[in-house]
Formats: C-alpha cells, structure tokens, sequence
C-alpha cells in the first residue's frame, strides 16, 4: 500500500512542479523521459505488474541512477545558473524510496515466478 500512495503523492508533486516552474529548456525534458521510466517502474512495483524483461529493468536502474544525480546535482544548477545548493538534498531524500522500488523491481519482484 505504501509504494502506491507514494506513486501518487510523487505524480502529484511532479505535475505541481512542472506548472508551477514549467519547462526550463532541453534537459528537462530529457530529464522528464528518462525519469518517466522510474515513475513506470513504480507505479509497476506498487500494483505488482510486469512490464519489459528483467534485463531491461536492472539495465535501466543504474542508468536512472546516475542520470538523477547528474541531473539535480550538476546539469540542473548550471541551467538554472547557480550552483547546487545543500538544501537540494532534501529532495534526494523523497527520492530515495523510487531508487529502493525500482531495485525490488528488477532485482526481487522481476524474478519471481
């Protein structure tokens, strides 16, 4: 119960921030794609579905990884023209639950028979 609360309460946010900040050029919207696919994969864990191949799901993780934290920790401040601030952080700390489902995901949930 809890992964699809947090699903929806994360949409909710996300839709929230991109009206309230829009589009702030390219990388967001790549950052949009990419990350489109960890929404997929917990919306996918928390209502127990199967999408795609195991292979598929443990390739992706990583990528997602180190996409989200160049992204928010590099590529974002410089677009925005700053630097990154410590308070960012604390959005890495709503996040971690989607790094957590989405490795269930592709390493437990997409293993089982």
């Amino acid at each position: 119960m809890f992964w699809k609360i947090y699903f929806w309460v994360f949409i909710m946010i996300l839709i929230l921030g991109y009206i309230s900040e829009g589009f702030g050029g390219i990388w967001d919207a790549v950052d949009l794609l990419i990350s489109s696919g960890a929404l997929a994969g917990l919306f996918l864990y928390g209502y127990r579905k199967k999408l795609f191949n195991r292979s598929f799901w443990k390739a992706y993780f990583p990528i997602f990884i180190v996409w989200d934290f160049s992204y928010n920790l590099v590529i974002e401040p410089r677009a925005r023209g700053g630097n990154f601030e410590i308070i960012s952080l604390i959005g890495f700390l709503f996040v971690i639950p989607i790094y957590i489902a989405l490795y269930l995901y592709a390493f437990k949930f997409m293993g089982e028979k």
